[in-house]
């Protein structure tokens, strides 16, 4: 069964025998029923589900869809998430679909190959005393190893032995192949045809990808070899990248708890796990992709890095905080010293000390700006503006945000700096969009801000030029928030998609800036040339469930769909007036920005002839503004 087949199957049930799995309702007739949404603090029931259009609707927060849109927002699950969870609930089976996922032979031999080497690796260390040492030694108990399969690999050449001894010789070359090309054993130079183990002498650690499939192996030697742990090498199936060890064990325990801690190694996760930290997982490297931070995100927006004591890890968490703090999660700090690392805590101290440091963790960001302040905060008003500047760098970021702003404000005051909040923040805003040091000139943002006792005869060097940072529109965003319009004109057009065939809808597609409503629109303008008027409704939300759109694209498609009871075809003069309000409302926000942003470099401004030109383009906007003004007001 494929991945389109079970959600069609989901379809098939009543929406309201799934939302009373997670919600109270109360049955309203006619296939209709009402609870109190979830999604806002609702004291009057104001969720409708409706089994007949099999959708549910919020009229108080504006949020609906089908039954995949409310698992998802509720669990915080991804669209495969939630329906392998809907699956389970109503009774469908869903390991067809788990089994029969389409994999490359070249990836499912790959999976076939290193899940035997797991299997081998754990049957040889199942009495072998130098394991069984190594467990004792470490103060791991037989459960846990069980719980990440640890296993062990021999001096003997194990894996390649079993790989010459398949039957099929069309199998075994294709595992000789594959082991090869993912580099779990190595030929050898001295004898033609002959292969040995690239895993001797170490304890396994098997790596999972987030669907639980082993993809490579950690090695950590017990015998003293050079290199303490052998990692897997990059290959099609492994991607250091991509993998956040141990997220398949961790994943129910990090809903539950609602946070998420984040280590380095693979004995320190192990460590986390025995002593009941289940919610922890481990980063591979020194780094973390934008995909895991969604991966994570979708679980919980409490995160605690907890990586080693060292420089090392210290500069390690600071990256990976700046990568979170893009995505508007602020991490808390948990420190170890002085001992190394959670392991090594963990055995010294105890799960209640854990406890409580994760109970009195501080974000990481803060700790950051502590660190930055100097003992004794400096008279003079460029060495303030020179620390005022480095908390401008750590809560970068951050953007131009109320978790940037109230950081900025507080410390400029502890620094000595008193100008206005709104002034600071000006300043700041300033910092982002040049995305540098802001020099402060004498006529513009230096007057702006003042310092405590600034002495006339002040000759300071001028302050070192900080790293470049991102702006704003650099960053990669996942997916901005939906503004007003946007939200609008999704729940509007899926009502009436005839004005999807009006010639006009392709200015309006042009003029959107946000690339999945783009997306979205442009689809269902394709779509709506090829089905009958009646199919529309049920392929509307489906090319969003197929295209696998952002859960706020789902849930105003699904608002729209389900707030309209009765289908009201508009005419081609209401249809074509509906479209050219969108182009002007879109237009007039553009403008308005752009007016904004205008502003404010004319207030920078030094020299005169500088400002003619910004003057002159403020006219314009200013013009084309009054214009559709004029248009609406005519209408």
């Amino acid at each position: 069964m494929s991945l389109v087949e079970l959600r069609d199957r989901i379809k098939e049930v009543p929406i309201s025998s799934i939302i009373s799995q997670y919600i109270s309702l109360t049955k309203k007739g006619g296939g209709n029923s009402l609870g109190l949404c979830p999604f806002h603090k609702d004291s009057h029931p104001s969720l409708h589900v409706n089994d007949q259009k099999n959708m549910f609707m919020c009229f108080a927060c504006q949020t609906g869809g089908d039954a995949i849109t409310f698992v998802e927002k509720f669990r915080q699950v991804d669209f495969k998430e939630a329906i392998i969870e809907i699956a389970k609930s109503v009774g469908i089976s869903y390991e067809n679909y788990l089994a029969n996922n389409k994999r490359s032979p070249r990836l499912a031999m790959a999976h076939k190959v290193l899940n035997k080497a797991m299997i081998l690796y754990q049957k040889v260390a199942e009495k072998n005393p130098q394991y069984l040492d190594f467990l004792a030694k470490r103060g791991l108990d037989e459960n846990i190893a069980k719980n990440f399969s640890l296993g062990l690999a021999t001096q003997n050449n194990l894996i390649s032995e079993y790989l010459v001894s398949i039957k099929d010789s069309k199998e075994r070359e294709l595992a000789i192949a594959t082991a090869l090309e993912i580099h779990l054993i190595r030929r050898d130079s001295n004898e033609a045809n002959s292969y040995y183990d690239t895993f001797r002498s170490r304890i396994m650690f098997p790596i999972w990808d987030g669907s639980g499939h082993v993809v490579g192996f950690g090695g950590r030697t017990f015998i003293g070899h050079k290199a303490k742990y052998l990692n897997s090498q990059e290959s099609f199936c492994f991607n250091k990248q991509n993998i956040l060890y141990g997220l398949h064990l961790a994943r129910p325990h990090i809903r539950e708890k609602n946070y998420v801690i984040l280590v380095e190694g693979y004995m320190d996760l192990v460590a986390l796990h025995q002593h009941g930290f289940k919610n922890s997982i481990a980063v591979m490297g020194v780094a973390i992709s934008d995909q895991m931070i969604a991966t994570l995100k979708n679980l919980t927006s409490n995160f605690y890095l907890a990586l080693d004591s060292d420089d090392a890890g210290y500069a390690a968490m600071e990256r990976i905080n700046n990568k979170c703090l893009e995505h508007e999660i602020v991490p808390k700090y948990i420190s170890f010293s002085p001992h190394k690392d959670p392991d090594e805590f963990l055995n010294h101290e105890g799960a209640i000390a854990l406890n409580e440091k994760i109970s009195n963790a501080i974000a990481f960001v803060d700790m950051a700006i502590e660190k930055l302040l100097p003992t004794t905060i400096p008279e003079f008003a460029d060495r303030k503006l020179e620390l005022l500047q480095k908390v401008f760098m750590a809560v970068a970021p951050l953007g131009d945000k109320l978790l940037a702003n109230e950081r900025i404000t507080l410390m400029a005051k502890r620094i000595g700096v008193r100008s206005e909040d709104t002034q600071i923040i000006e300043a700041y805003r300033e910092f982002l969009k040049k995305g540098k040091k802001v020099d402060f000139p004498r006529t513009s943002i230096r007057s702006k801000i003042e310092v405590i006792d600034r002495p006339d005869n002040e000759n300071e060097q001028e302050a070192e030029v900080f790293e470049e940072v991102l702006t704003l529109e650099e960053k990669t965003v996942e997916f901005l928030p939906l503004g007003k319009i946007e939200k609008k004109l999704l729940q509007e057009i899926v009502q009436h998609p005839e004005c999807l065939l009006l010639p006009k809808i392709l200015e309006l597609i042009d003029f959107l800036d946000n690339s999945h409503v783009k997306r979205y629109v442009s689809g269902l303008r394709n779509l709506v040339y090829e089905i009958d008027d009646s199919e529309f409704f049920a392929f509307a939300m489906d090319l969003a469930d197929k295209e696998d759109f952002p859960l706020q694209i789902k849930e105003n498609i699904g608002y729209g769909l389900a707030s309209q009871s009765v289908r009201n075809k508009l005419g081609i003069a209401v249809a074509e007036k509906v479209v050219l309000d969108f182009i002007q409302e879109i237009k007039m926000e553009k403008l308005n920005r752009e007016y904004n942003v205008q502003k404010t470099l004319l207030k920078d401004v030094i020299l005169e002839k500088d400002a003619a030109p910004i003057q002159e383009r403020i006219k314009e906007i200013l013009k084309q503004i009054n214009q559709i003004k004029k248009s609406q007001r005519s209408k």
